[in-house]
């Protein structure tokens, strides 16, 4: 979801004139999604990780 929210973000950006208080708040919803998308990365790719290492021990047996 969290890059659904930069594309819509970007789009609100690109089909108005946000005021500078506007940007201020856009800003800080982008700075969100991308604290979210990390978390979301970071995650996957522990499950990823575990998901080979679980596949090598089962082929070690």
């Amino acid at each position: 979801m969290p890059l659904q929210q930069f594309v819509h973000l970007m789009n609100i950006i690109d089909s108005s004139h946000p005021s500078k208080e506007d940007l201020m708040k856009i800003y800080a919803h982008i700075k969100h999604s991308a604290s979210q998308l990390d978390a979301f990365t970071r995650k996957l790719t522990l499950f990823m990780h575990d998901l080979t290492e679980k596949h090598k021990n089962q082929n070690d047996v």
